[in-house]
């Protein structure tokens, strides 16, 4: 409720004096000229502007019901665009990969472990913690791909088994194991 108090004071501080003859004549556009002024670019938040339009819908039916303002008003007050997931990163483009997988150095141990991440990242589509939960057993190496004896349990099978001809995954898999850290087997 506090919340709507404060939407009240500042919208009803937007008016002219006297209140009660600008409120009689209060249109439409007047109340959306207010939202977007609150909720423009570099204005509130998704989830303040929600809370911005629930409020001043509220007392729009409000000061009808009591008379205050002649022509219901509320439904003037615009959607806050709200989408859900909007807040998710966007993909990286195509060139941005290729030049993420070509900053690893592949004479390295490291710079394999680094581009087979980034594989299963990029080209499965797996998640990081999908990723963490690798073994070695995990990579079929005669296959040359991943997805060998046990595949990651959250991962669907469709995406364990997909074949990526340029990862060398037999390679990468040697190179992970040649420092004797790669975890091989599962616990």
């Amino acid at each position: 409720m506090a919340h709507w108090e404060r939407i009240a004071r500042l919208f009803l501080a937007e008016r002219t004096e006297p209140l009660e003859n600008a409120l009689q004549r209060l249109s439409a556009a007047e109340v959306t000229g207010f939202v977007v002024a609150q909720c423009g670019p570099g204005g509130r938040s998704g989830a303040s502007a929600k809370i911005l339009t629930s409020g001043l819908r509220s007392l729009l039916r409000y000061l009808h019901l009591a008379g205050r303002v002649p022509i219901a008003l509320a439904q003037a007050v615009p959607r806050a665009a709200g989408w859900r997931l909007s807040s998710l990163p966007r993909a990286l483009e195509a060139e941005q990969v290729q030049r993420l997988l070509s900053s690893c150095d592949r004479s390295t141990v490291v710079g394999r472990r680094d581009l087979a991440i980034l594989l299963l990242l990029a080209r499965l589509g797996l998640r990081a913690c999908e990723v963490a939960r690798l073994c070695l057993d995990d990579i079929d190496i005669r296959e040359d791909r991943p997805g060998g004896a046990q595949s990651p349990s959250s991962a669907p099978a469709s995406r364990s088994a997909t074949v990526l001809p340029a990862a060398g995954w037999g390679g990468l898999a040697a190179g992970a194991s040649a420092r004797g850290r790669a975890r091989v087997r599962r616990p």
